[in-house]
């Protein structure tokens, strides 16, 4: 189970130990308003990358997985406006490397 907490800027998973306990995993606390969260194979390696959002300081940023469950954050913009969600799609048909796309939003202010 993937979770996202805005209040404490925690992305973090939960192991299922088979018996209805859940371990929980950190996969960073530096979302700064984490708005989403999407889980996806990013590099083709077969391990769940996780992509992410954070509002207040405008980052779309991956959390790679080394395939042993530890996770390296990597910014891709700290320059969206609002970071409010992200989407991956297979971009080709060829070599099935995906494409990301994130929504911004910005305030409306009057003139």
């Amino acid at each position: 189970m993937l979770t996202a907490s805005s209040s404490d800027d925690t992305i973090a998973w939960y192991e299922n130990d088979g018996s209805q306990s859940f371990k929980e995993h950190i996969v960073t606390t530096t979302a700064d308003k984490v708005t989403c969260v999407v889980p996806v194979d990013l590099e083709g390696d077969s391990d769940v990358d996780i992509l992410w959002t954070a509002a207040n300081d405008d980052t779309l940023a991956w959390s790679e997985n080394d395939g042993s469950q530890s996770f390296t954050t990597r910014v891709v913009t700290a320059a969206a406006d609002g970071a409010w969600d992200a989407i991956t799609r297979v971009l080709g048909s060829f070599d099935a490397r995906r494409g990301v796309h994130a929504t911004a939003r910005r305030p409306w202010r009057p003139t």
